[in-house]
């Protein structure tokens, strides 16, 4: 997502791939009890300082006591000025390393796991180009491998916002991204592997396909349903919705109550810890971005 795409509004228009219409997407919701968790308070977690040449955007978050630290986050900045790290006790306040991981092939949107103690992450390169999509490796979770790509470049297409996600049931690994033009062709794609690695090779398909702005997928698997978060941007506000489904890669349909966020919330990241559910957002106020947090408790 960028301050360039907001110039482009309107409603949108989903259309649902896999034998699901599009009233079964934006148009017909699920049964009542399917719903979003309720979410408490945004408390402001990261905003620009330091090195930083924009604002943070994005924070993935893995637990890993180590160093003083209970939890370590993974940022990436608003447009093409890197990623960096930050380290936390309680999930809301954060102390950022004062430099750079990532900063000098327009890298962003990291998205983290961490697999028996080895960090895997994925990010884009170039997002101020032609944008792909690559993974990293790291034993120590401060140094890590040469990039391997998942997701080549294409000529005037887009290929960002990545998601990994490794499916509690099945043990396989998704990723989740954004492909378009920023125009016309906006589609949220999906391919799975039984390893990190194999996803290079692993073929891709579409999952949701707009007219309007749709990207930044993310998913949360949480007692057999997949929550799937996006960001829309409606009469020229970002928004969050949500979609769920009981499959990995089809059938996503809206929740009730969309939008989940509103009021320039976007760019969502869910996470589990402790039985209590952990997102983090990009907040956009006036013309200044920052991440955010909220909580909400989860049944035991």
């Amino acid at each position: 997502m960028s301050l360039r795409l907001r110039a482009i509004v309107g409603v949108m228009t989903l259309v649902v791939l896999f034998g699901t219409s599009p009233q079964e997407a934006f148009g017909e919701s699920l049964p009542p009890e399917t719903t979003y968790f309720s979410l408490g308070p945004p408390t402001t977690v990261l905003t620009q300082s330091g090195w930083e040449t924009e604002a943070p955007h994005t924070l993935s978050v893995v637990e890993v006591p180590r160093g003083g630290y209970r939890y370590w986050g993974y940022y990436g900045l608003q447009e093409c000025g890197g990623i960096s790290r930050a380290w936390s006790n309680d999930l809301v306040n954060w102390v950022k390393d004062p430099v750079p991981l990532f900063h000098e092939h327009g890298e962003r949107w990291p998205s983290v796991l961490l697999i028996k103690d080895e960090f895997r992450m994925v990010h884009t390169v170039d997002y101020c180009g032609d944008s792909y999509i690559v993974t990293r490796t790291s034993r120590d979770g401060l140094h890590f491998t040469d990039p391997v790509t998942l997701v080549p470049p294409e000529k005037g297409w887009r290929n960002q916002n990545p998601n990994l996600f490794k499916d509690p049931r099945s043990g396989r690994y998704y990723l989740y991204w954004y492909r378009g033009d920023d125009t016309k062709k906006w589609e949220i794609l999906v391919k799975s592997a039984k390893s990190v690695r194999g996803l290079v090779n692993s073929p891709a398909k579409v999952l949701l396909s707009a007219n309007t702005t749709l990207a930044a997928p993310n998913v949360l698997y949480y007692r057999g349903t997949y929550y799937l978060a996006v960001e829309v941007l409606r009469r020229g506000v970002w928004e969050t919705n949500v979609l769920t489904s009981v499959f990995p890669d089809r059938s996503f349909r809206e929740i009730r109550h969309n939008p989940v966020l509103g009021d320039g919330s976007a760019c969502l990241f869910q996470h589990v810890f402790q039985h209590k559910l952990h997102v983090y957002y990009c907040k956009l106020t006036g013309e200044v971005w920052t991440v955010e947090h909220r909580a909400a408790a989860l049944n035991k």
